[in-house]
């Protein structure tokens, strides 16, 4: 019985006769034939597709090997490999460990070049692997032969510490002093320095030291060619009679409390210094009119200190560190950062008259100036920016709602071509809502409209406005890059819109962020 006869006995009978029924469970045992067929013949092709997918990886790998041997990498001197090696070692120093693993040749490169094998980096966290030990230490220093050394060991582990278990002391124990290029320290409160402490040490080639920790003893340690200097987390009371070369530093980055007349005191003999970067509790002992401590007492200069080589100053206190600038001249300043890195609102941003007096010296130079304001609509801090024709990167912060003319003063048109070269700016400040009223706008309106002044489409280009100067005016436009309005109040959602109509209109050409601090 074939299938049609079976589908018209379907239609005749709802229940079939039994010579019928009969003929259909023939039907049905065929039909179980059939299947079992098929289901044989997808088994054979399955293993058959297991088969050829096993052999074209194998001819794939076989490929891959023997065409590697075509490859221009292999005719590179092992020299330039080495170079290549140390360069992506350079951003991720992990990648040592991965080099080794992609061939013979290229570990035996590898180990062949002690350039990559002179930086020990340990990170000592929760989520970190267990530490080095003393074995793979001395592996790893055997295998720099006698290149200068670097460490980077960061033992931070919040407020609830642990033991360092890195062999800190076996290691410069181990190295001679003279070895160190570069040592960066990040330990917990209560461990000691691990230098060497029973001979006095002589750094001879120590460029870089980076020191966080509360516990330290430098009275026999002697760093004679030190060019960056960065200490954090040092008690109040630390004395600066170490060895030190003063003279030879071009960074310092001090984080901790200390006194004015200390810092003061230093900086004559800092004649190479590039940067500054200084973060201090000015309410306590940096302040100059602190009560002073007889048993620190040092001879502050009577002359302002000249930096003639001084290009980047920055200053982070919870309050105005007063005293400070006028006992500076810095003729070539480039980079100022003036911050309050706590709650200002009970102390305000009194700067004594002296912040801008002291930005008024280094107009001419300054190419980005970040700071904290109590007035932007201050007048003098207006005169004080128009001098500043080299001005790059602006950044200011301020609790005032009085923002309307000093957005307006950036605000770039052929008459008003105030800080012409600008390529980012960020304004923190309270967020003023439009007044229907007296139709004054609102703080986002003043931003956005600051902002397209400064993209200069080809529509404003062409216009009948600014066809005469077209020149001019394409030597002063699309100079803003990056552009950011933080408020400091959430006056919830009603510019986001019009923030984000900004944002997509200056896709490309402008980077527009806003953001509403609460």
């Amino acid at each position: 019985m074939d299938l049609s006869k079976a589908d018209a006995a379907l239609q005749a009978y709802y229940t079939l006769p039994p010579g019928e029924a009969l003929a259909m469970k023939t039907v049905v045992a065929g039909i179980d034939q059939k299947i079992q067929d098929v289901e044989s013949e997808l088994h054979r092709l399955q293993d058959t597709v297991a088969k050829l997918t096993q052999e074209r990886s194998l001819f794939l790998e076989q490929r891959d090997k023997y065409y590697s041997s075509m490859s221009l990498l292999r005719t590179l001197p092992t020299e330039n490999v080495q170079q290549i090696f140390q360069f992506s070692i350079s951003s991720d120093i992990k990648m040592r460990t991965t080099i080794c693993l992609v061939c013979r040749f290229w570990r035996d490169a590898a180990m062949r070049a002690p350039s990559l094998w002179t930086t020990i980096q340990v990170f000592e966290k929760k989520e970190s692997k267990e530490t080095p030990s003393v074995e793979s230490i001395n592996t790893l220093l055997s295998r720099s032969g006698s290149l200068l050394l670097t460490l980077r060991f960061d033992s931070d582990w919040g407020y609830r510490p642990k033991p360092v278990a890195f062999p800190l002391e076996h290691l410069f124990k181990s190295v001679d002093p003279s070895r160190w290029l570069s040592i960066s320290l990040k330990l917990p409160h209560e461990y000691s320095l691990p230098f060497p402490r029973k001979k006095k040490n002589t750094w001879t080639n120590l460029k870089t030291l980076s020191l966080s920790t509360q516990q330290h003893d430098l009275r026999n340690q002697n760093f004679p060619a030190l060019g960056h200097l960065d200490l954090q987390g040092l008690l109040e009371r630390t004395s600066f009679q170490i060895n030190f070369p003063w003279s030879t530093l071009t960074s310092l980055k001090l984080d901790f409390a200390m006194k004015l007349e200390a810092f003061l005191n230093i900086l004559p003999s800092c004649a190479l210094l590039h940067q500054i970067v200084i973060t201090v509790n000015a309410g306590r002992s940096f302040d100059s009119s602190s009560e002073s401590d007889n048993s620190d007492a040092v001879a502050s200069p009577s002359q302002p200190v000249m930096l003639k080589n001084l290009q980047e100053l920055s200053i982070s206190a919870n309050r105005f560190p007063d005293g400070l600038l006028p006992r500076m001249k810095t003729p070539v300043l480039r980079r100022f950062t003036c911050r309050v890195f706590e709650d200002y609102l009970d102390y305000g941003l009194d700067d004594e008259g002296q912040l801008l007096p002291f930005l008024g010296q280094v107009a001419n130079t300054l190419e980005a100036l970040h700071i904290d304001y109590e007035d932007p609509d201050d007048q003098s801090l207006h005169d004080c920016l128009k001098n500043m024709p080299n001005l790059a990167e602006l950044r200011l912060h301020s609790l005032s709602d009085q923002t309307a003319e000093f957005l307006t003063f950036l605000t770039f048109t052929p008459s008003c071509r105030n800080v012409p070269n600008l390529e980012k700016l960020e304004i923190m400040m309270p967020n003023q809502e439009h007044m229907d009223i007296d139709g004054d706008p609102g703080t986002e309106e003043l931003f956005i409209a600051l902002v397209q002044s400064r993209w200069w489409n080809d529509a404003v280009l062409h216009s009948p406005e600014h066809s005469d100067d077209e020149s001019d005016v394409r030597s002063f436009c699309r100079r803003l890059k990056y552009a950011a309005f933080r408020s400091l109040e959430g006056s919830e959602f009603q510019w986001i819109e019009r923030l984000e109509n900004l944002k997509k209109q200056c896709e490309g050409t402008i980077d527009v962020q806003f953001e509403v601090i609460r």
